[in-house]
C-alpha cells in the first residue's frame, strides 16, 4: 500500500515532493503497481462497497488506465449506476456525473431517484446540477389543480 514516500516531479520551477497520497491523486500521479492492486481488489472482492469504491476510482483515471481494465469497470459502473452516482452525490462531484451522464447509463426514472437522494443529503451542488439536467433533459411537466 501507499506509505508516505517522496515522490519527485519535475516543474520548471524545479523538484518538488509530494508527502501525501492525497496531493499526488490531485496532481493525477498514479504509480502503475497501485493500479494494478486495485483492479486485482476490484476483481477479487466480495464486498459490493469496496468494489464499487475501486471501479469508481479506476474508472475515472482517463487514458491513464488499460483499456481492458477500463471497459471492466465501466460494465460494473453501468449495472450499478444507482449506487455510483449516490456516492458521486454525496461527494459533490459534478464533473464525474457529467461525464457518467454523458455514456446515457439512466433515464428519467433514475434521475427524479437521484434528485432525492440529493435532497435527502442536502448536496446542494448536486441537487441543483441533477435539477437542470432534468429540466434539459426531459423538462418540468405543469400539474392543473381544479377546485
Amino acid at each position: 500500500m501507499w506509505q508516505m514516500r517522496k515522490i519527485r516531479l519535475w516543474e520548471k520551477a524545479g523538484w518538488i515532493i509530494i508527502r501525501s497520497r492525497e496531493t499526488a491523486r490531485k496532481l493525477g500521479l498514479y504509480m502503475e503497481k497501485e493500479r494494478d492492486m486495485r483492479y486485482e481488489k476490484f476483481q477479487t472482492t466480495g464486498q459490493e462497497r469496496i468494489r464499487l469504491a475501486c471501479a469508481l476510482e479506476g474508472f475515472f483515471l482517463a487514458n491513464k488506465c488499460e483499456e481492458e481494465k477500463k471497459t471492466a469497470y465501466g460494465q460494473y459502473l453501468k449495472r450499478r449506476i444507482r449506487p455510483a452516482m449516490e456516492a458521486l452525490i454525496r461527494e459533490e462531484n459534478v464533473g464525474k456525473m457529467e461525464l457518467l451522464k454523458s455514456f446515457g447509463w439512466f433515464g428519467a426514472e433514475e434521475l427524479e431517484n437521484f434528485i432525492c437522494t440529493a435532497r435527502r443529503e442536502r448536496k446542494l451542488e448536486s441537487l441543483v446540477w441533477l435539477m437542470r439536467l432534468k429540466d434539459q433533459k426531459y423538462g418540468y411537466k405543469e400539474k392543473k389543480f381544479d377546485l
